[in-house]
């Protein structure tokens, strides 16, 4: 079923309104075709359930929040509200039911939620995954390439200008400034900077050892979200940065393009943007340019494209064999697939929950994997999860008491 974008305020109860139809003399028409959530997702239990996700994800749970709801008459109520730290804090603090977030907990917080759970491990299941672009802007070199490890230092800072002997070695046809790279990271934590990080020290450690981290450990300047480093890459010659392809003016996993969001309103404390003059007036629009999307080179050359990025999200596989569900991606290069993409976890307790909660929670993680469910995902930008996947967070919800 299609998509519908229900923008809720945070925190906004979320439950479809009944509508009284008004008696008319008329004579009644035939009845209109039921709706695509006139079928119940599911057993549909009653309940109060209360989930916190990222900032960026509230508008689509909510959306699929209210579709769940109205397919089960409303009997359950969902709250969706949002958090920096996608609920983590609120969730081992016993605040909400559900963490929505894009970083797997870290130990201590696993500890924490353990005691939360009453003595039961928290689990991690996947929904949707959503692949990361980098972006560059190079005047007159719209088609550039990189290997891993020359990005990687280009990241880190070890690498400065565009021109430097590495990155002319993987485009000996491009014409290259001598002019500085101008790097654009994430401010604060990110799934987004943690699963780039993760990559760059697996498939290349020399260049970048730091690991990853949710917290950017390379060069450059920060930016509060995907859209402002975006805008920060296209006003800013020689400039690079990675975002969610979801928040890309036309997302590769969408099936329509998507206009840029616009940007909010900067507070009186913030950063001027990129796309303002020193003096705080608005930049010439000639100083600003569509961002090109970096191709990798692996075994071969890959860009970012639907199916590349296809291939990529289902080659994650979960590492362990039980129901905690964190993704990871292999050693092995897959050919012709994507391989940076963040996960979007629904962070339960396995157990310990009040005895009528646990069905609700299941119906409605269930739900999320469910066709309908990985539709909404596909509609807004991000990538259903393998199949394989999907029957393992089925399980895990099932398992859930």
């Amino acid at each position: 079923m299609p998509f519908r974008c229900f923008r809720a305020a945070a925190g906004v109860l979320v439950a479809a309104l009944a509508l009284t139809a008004c008696q008319s003399s008329q004579p009644e028409g035939p009845p209109p075709p039921p709706s695509p959530t006139a079928t119940p997702a599911g057993p549909c239990p009653p309940g109060d359930l209360l989930i916190e996700t990222t900032p960026n994800d509230q508008p689509l749970l909510e959306a699929q929040a209210v579709d769940y709801s109205a397919s089960c008459e409303n009997r359950a109520r969902l709250t969706v509200g949002s958090a920096r730290d996608g609920g983590t804090t609120s969730f081992v603090n016993g605040l909400v039911h559900i963490a929505g977030t894009d970083l797997p907990l870290s130990e201590e917080n696993l500890r924490q939620a353990e005691v939360r759970c009453l003595q039961h491990p928290a689990w991690h299941l996947p929904v949707a995954a959503d692949p990361i672009a980098v972006v560059y802007r190079v005047d007159g070199a719209d088609d550039l390439v990189l290997r891993p490890a020359t990005l990687a230092k280009v990241f880190s800072g070890a690498i400065t200008h565009w021109d430097d002997a590495e990155i002319a070695a993987d485009n000996p046809e491009a014409l290259l400034p001598d002019e500085r790279i101008e790097v654009f990271f994430r401010s604060g934590r990110s799934g987004s900077t943690q699963a780039l990080g993760d990559y760059l020290n697996r498939v290349a450690p020399e260049a970048w050892p730091v690991g990853g981290t949710p917290s950017w450990r390379g060069a450059g300047q920060a930016r509060g979200s995907a859209q402002e480093i975006f805008d920060a890459v296209a006003a800013t010659p020689n400039g690079i940065g990675y975002v969610e392809q979801s928040e890309l003016p036309e997302p590769v996993g969408s099936p329509t393009p998507t206009p840029t969001p616009a940007a909010e309103t900067p507070t009186p404390t913030a950063q001027p943007s990129p796309a303002q003059s020193p003096d705080g007036e608005p930049a010439d629009e000639e100083a600003s340019a569509q961002p090109s999307l970096l191709r990798l080179r692996l075994d071969s050359d890959v860009a970012l494209t639907m199916e590349t990025a296809q291939r990529g999200i289902e080659s994650l596989q979960p590492e362990g064999e039980d129901h905690d569900l964190v993704l990871v991606a292999g050693q092995e290069v897959i050919e012709d697939a994507w391989p940076v993409a963040r996960v979007s976890y629904q962070v339960v307790c396995s157990a310990g929950q009040r005895s009528d909660l646990a069905p609700l929670e299941r119906d409605w993680l269930t739900y999320l994997v469910s066709d309908q469910g990985q539709e909404e995902f596909t509609d807004a930008g991000r990538f259903p999860l393998s199949a394989a996947v999907r029957d393992r967070v089925r399980a895990a919800a099932d398992a859930l008491t």
